[in-house]
């Protein structure tokens, strides 16, 4: 058999602990305890943004901390993750709705642009029409719906809802390796390199 010096990528069962019950290794652990702190700062940005937006009025800005919104919020969830999308999923409806509804902006406005949903458009912003007769000047410009305001105050209790589920499945995960249990009050270990 030959050895490759590249790293094998391990399956959800291997890293949950193998399919036959064993426990998970220390590496096995580490590895879920960088995934659900990394999700855990995902939901953490996601929230900071949906909560600036309240407050920012310049559309660039706006549109800036939008993206943010629906990219930190969706990163855990998406494919190149170990993390079981539909399991880490929140279970009341309303919460799991505008869940899915991230993760679909996400996909097809925010980190990719798809032309159908009419969302992003390019228009003629100086067409308009008098008595019937169309009049344009042949300027063009974006066409951009923002999120609106209302449920800004939802995406930041569902981001910090999913961010305190993913700090307490990564602390118990910590535990299992002998770190003693944190005081639940402590917000959590960020450390800011500056």
């Amino acid at each position: 058999m030959v050895e490759s010096n590249t790293p094998e990528r391990k399956s959800r069962a291997d890293v949950e602990g193998n399919a036959e019950g064993n426990s998970p290794t220390a590496d096995q652990l580490m590895k879920q305890i960088r995934q659900f702190r990394l999700a855990e700062s995902d939901m953490e940005q996601a929230a900071a943004a949906a909560t600036s937006l309240q407050r920012v009025h310049w559309s660039g800005l706006r549109r800036a901390l939008e993206t943010a919104v629906a990219v930190c919020y969706a990163r855990p969830f998406t494919e190149g993750t170990d993390l079981d999308r539909k399991k880490w999923a929140p279970r009341e409806r309303s919460a799991n709705e505008l869940h899915w509804s991230l993760i679909e902006l996400r996909n097809t406005l925010y980190a990719h642009t798809e032309p159908d949903t009419g969302r992003r458009e390019i228009i003629d912003l100086g067409r308009i029409f008098i008595d019937d007769i169309e009049i344009s000047s042949r300027i063009y410009g974006e066409q951009y719906y923002s999120i609106p305001a209302e449920i800004l105050l939802a995406i930041v209790a569902l981001a910090e809802e999913r961010q305190a589920t993913f700090r307490a499945k990564a602390d118990d995960l910590e535990h299992k390796l002998g770190r003693p249990r944190r005081d639940p009050s402590d917000s959590g270990w960020n450390v800011d390199p500056r």
